[in-house]
């Protein structure tokens, strides 16, 4: 006995020993406590698991943990009232099963990684849906210390389920253990309700007998879809002096204002699954809507939202975030998926806000919690980290990169201020170039650990420019010695060849101008002639297209427009050659046809039209063979899916054919007069029980000819590169110095053959930008833009974009490669539009060299070619830092 005592007074003094408090302080970005407005800069005090204090400034006591989420958003942690976790969401055999509970069958090891991704921390588990009354629910965390520390509720809620789910369900069959004459087998006792009266009448039998329905231990949670089951729902719940959560109830906006009045909160399934294809659970239920959480918050429902099936937990933010688009304000939004589930759970005095007092359940966030891009990083729950998303949760570029089927050099440039020209500007944003490509551009991917980081901090990045004409890189002589020589570049006038063959790719002069910001060229003669598209990448490969483009030289005047018809004539009928040629060679040979007979009429393959009734005429094909004058044959309605082939047979006989077709008692005839050869027509007619319906048909026989053996066109390397102009596939590049040569050429190239032009050189195409407009021209502006009229200047860039006319900026020189970017940002200064300008230096000129889907803007797949300058781009006190060409730097200032 006296030991007894001893042992007693131990406990008692243990007890009343002072407990070792545990405390942790988290600095956030701002906090969203749902009991009141978000706290900016917030600090939250934990103490063992619980939280003690939030503000914004407090002491921070010795041996205390510090969390720094200075660049995260922590919002409570999110709550889902309706899951099928336990047991697999199986149900027990029996209808009626008001001792069956949830927590028995909810395995508390099994992993809830899925769940805490998307940062749900606590759910409400059923023990089934598919029987009448499956049991008692249970309120579970999804993380935590054990069993006991993670239980809310070990017992809540009688889940009752109506409609069409829990009709017929399965028979009983309980067998004796040793079957006797005294004991025989019997058969299987059926269950019930078969039907939805059948529903109500088990439910308020099972009122009568021992369990929750009787004694009201429970709020009963209904799940129901159909407007009819919910009304009546609440009409039994108030009958049997129930309290009724609704669970599901996707047609519960239809019975808002009811439902406001009589206080009876809502489960809502929005039926939205991200990321999944649509499809009706049930055929014979409704399907919620996103706009119904809108019109239950509206009407002042108490109200959750609910995922639609377990495996859409992880989605839970994102569903919230959804139903903002369709009417549902932030706030209510995110009440909807912590405080609201909470409140309507009965558990709102642990979990579902941050407040003093509650469980330190805690969701770390990116940024805003509804925003799209805002990843959930970490989560919380009684104090402790028990989710953080590590680079490897995300599998997407791993992916790539394994079945590529060789690695690929990633260069990421991070935090820069992204002008991607198409897509907008991105703040902080993120570049990943692999293999010379760019294949990520946003924001708040993980930087894979081989990657080579620019920390692009306080950097603008743009894409690389173009010169439309430039003369970079020609030289007479191109012996390595002359490379390194000082002189002047020389351009020939004209050339028939593609002038990327005339220059070293790899020449210095490409690096050097590379530094001001220039990747691309086209390489263009003074006078006419092909021109290329080259990198200065300093790269053997850095030739994107080798004949880009054709350049003309026109002149004013009738003459000059005669001659420029007559070469683009006779380069049209080349192309046109050529292309009749190829055309021909790829078109697959025809068996020739087999001649008919002489004085055969009627064998061979007839296609035409047949009416029916008032639609539009629909096609067919006739089959015949003649045989004297008997006829054999098929018919067969074509693009139309499952139309039979139907044999038929007649007679042909002084001009006129008449087919019949007999199936059961429906009699389908044809009858037709050879108007002329190879040509019949006349009427049909469908004659049946229900009477008979006509129309009109008509069909020629097909000749098919053998394929004509066509002689290949002359070649002439001078013409060849016309067949691309023509085909659209490459622009002309037209020198128009004033505005007689711009007309000339408008009128030639545009309105005659159609073809894709730029002009450049044109010091007079400001004065020309209505008819540029209009025939659809685009200008290459060259450095003298500015033009002097009677003491007035006018910048014939801002002229010429203000009209609409799409502009780019040549050099039109060698060394003036160089300057191009200075050239631009001088003709900022006069009046041009800083956006025209950056657009004429990249994405306009790659769309007219019709290039756009390579270079020009910084587009996922576009080539990496990039520049990043300390400020804007066109400022005077920004430096370029670097050029990187095909995710290469070529040039990078210390």
């Amino acid at each position: 006995m006296k030991k007894k005592y001893v042992a007693i007074l131990a406990l008692i003094a243990l007890a009343a020993a002072p407990q070792e408090v545990r405390i942790v302080i988290v600095r956030t970005a701002r906090v969203y406590t749902m009991a009141g407005e978000p706290v900016e800069r917030g600090m939250i005090r934990i103490e063992n698991g619980r939280i003690a204090e939030v503000g914004t400034v407090m002491d921070i006591p010795p041996g205390a943990t510090v969390i720094d989420a200075s660049s995260e958003v922590v919002i409570p942690g999110l709550i889902d009232g309706h899951t099928s976790l336990a047991d697999g969401g199986r149900d027990a055999e029996e209808s009626i099963s008001q001792d069956v509970r949830a927590i028995d069958g909810y395995d508390f090891y099994q992993s809830s990684w899925r769940q805490l991704s998307g940062g749900v921390t606590t759910v409400y588990v059923t023990p089934g849906s598919q029987r009448l009354v499956s049991g008692v629910g249970a309120i579970v965390k999804t993380a935590g210390r054990g069993p006991r520390e993670r239980t809310l509720a070990a017992m809540h809620g009688l889940r009752v389920t109506l409609g069409e789910v829990p009709k017929n369900p399965p028979s009983l069959f309980a067998p004796p253990t040793r079957a006797s004459a005294d004991r025989p087998l019997t058969p299987a006792k059926r269950q019930y309700p078969s039907t939805r009266m059948g529903e109500f009448a088990e439910l308020r039998r099972a009122t009568t007998t021992p369990g929750p329905l009787k004694d009201r231990s429970q709020p009963v949670m209904v799940a129901a879809r159909s407007a009819d089951d919910l009304v009546k729902a609440i009409l039994f719940a108030e009958e049997a002096k129930l309290q009724v959560v609704l669970l599901g109830a996707e047609e519960a906006p239809l019975l808002a204002d009811l439902l406001a009045e009589r206080k009876i909160p809502v489960i809502f399934n929005s039926s939205y699954a991200p990321g999944r294809r649509e499809y009706a659970e049930s055929p014979l239920e409704p399907s919620g809507s996103l706009e119904g959480a809108g019109v239950l918050a509206k009407a002042k429902v108490k109200f959750a939202l609910q995922a639609p099936d377990d495996g859409g937990l992880k989605d839970l933010l994102f569903i919230a975030a959804a139903a903002v688009r369709s009417g549902l304000s932030e706030r209510e939004a995110l009440a909807s998926i912590t405080i609201a589930p909470a409140e309507i759970l009965g558990v709102a005095d642990r979990v579902g806000s941050i407040v003093r007092g509650k469980d330190a359940d805690l969701v770390f966030l990116a940024g805003d919690p509804l925003a799209p891009a805002s990843a959930i990083r970490r989560v919380m729950v009684d104090g402790e980290f028990v989710f953080e998303r590590k680079a490897s949760d995300v599998q997407t570029y791993r992916a790539v990169r394994d079945t590529s089927g060789k690695g690929k050099e990633l260069l990421a440039i991070k935090n820069a201020r992204i002008l991607t020209v198409t897509q907008g500007v991105i703040p902080e944003g993120l570049i990943f170039a692999e293999n010379g490509k760019i294949s990520y551009v946003g924001r708040g991917r993980p930087i894979p650990g081989h990657a080579k980081v620019i920390d692009g901090t306080g950097l603008t990045v743009v894409p690389g420019f173009i010169d439309l004409d430039s003369r970079l890189g020609f030289h007479l002589d191109r012996t390595e010695a002359a490379v390194h020589r000082g002189r002047a570049a020389t351009a020939p006038a004209t050339l028939n060849i593609a002038p990327s063959i005339l220059v070293r790719t790899d020449d210095p002069e490409y690096r050097t101008a590379s530094e001001s910001g220039v990747t691309g060229i086209l390489l263009a003669p003074d006078s006419s002639g092909v021109c290329s598209v080259v990198k200065l990448s300093g790269e053997r490969n850095a030739v994107v297209r080798e004949a880009a483009a054709i350049k003309f030289s026109v002149q004013g005047g009738t003459a000059a427009y005669v001659a420029l018809k007559e070469q683009l004539t006779r380069a049209k009928k080349y192309a046109d050659e050529w292309d009749a040629y190829d055309r021909v060679k790829k078109e697959p040979a025809k068996p020739a046809a087999e001649p008919p007979k002489p004085g055969d009429a009627i064998s061979g393959t007839w296609k035409g039209t047949i009416e029916v009734l008032q639609a539009t005429p629909g096609e067919f094909v006739l089959e015949l063979k003649l045989e004297g004058t008997k006829v054999t044959g098929t018919f067969h309605v074509e693009k139309v899916a499952g139309a039979p082939v139907e044999p038929m047979e007649g007679t042909f006989d002084k001009g006129e054919l008449v087919l019949q077709r007999v199936q059961g008692a429906v009699k389908t005839e044809l009858t037709l007069k050879l108007v002329e050869a190879d040509h019949l027509k006349g009427t049909w007619k469908t004659t049946g029980p229900n009477g008979e319906i006509r129309g009109m048909i008509e069909c020629r026989r097909e000749v098919v000819a053998p394929k004509v053996d066509v002689k290949e066109p002359r070649k002439d390397e001078a013409l060849e590169p016309y067949r691309k102009l023509f085909a659209k596939e490459i622009p002309a590049l037209v020198e128009a110095r004033d505005l007689p040569a711009m007309e000339n050429a408008a009128k030639a190239l545009r309105t005659d053959f159609g073809l894709d032009t730029v002009m450049v050189g044109a010091a007079d195409s400001a004065f020309g930008s209505d008819l540029l407009f209009e025939r659809g021209a685009s200008v290459a502006v060259g450095p003298d833009f500015l033009v002097e009229r009677r003491g007035a200047v006018i910048n014939a860039a801002e002229a010429l974009a203000s009209q609409g006319v799409t502009i780019g900026f040549a050099s039109s020189a060698a060394s003036g490669t160089r300057h191009l970017p200075l050239s631009a940002a001088y003709a900022v200064r006069h009046g041009l539009d800083p956006f025209d300008a950056l657009k004429a230096l990249t994405i306009s000129p790659a769309r007219m060299l019709k290039l756009d889907a390579r270079l020009g803007s910084i587009e996922r797949g576009r080539d990496a070619d990039l520049v990043l300058f300390s400020g804007d781009p066109f400022a005077m006190t920004s430096r370029i830092r670097y050029v990187i060409i095909d995710g290469r730097i070529v040039h990078e200032s210390k």
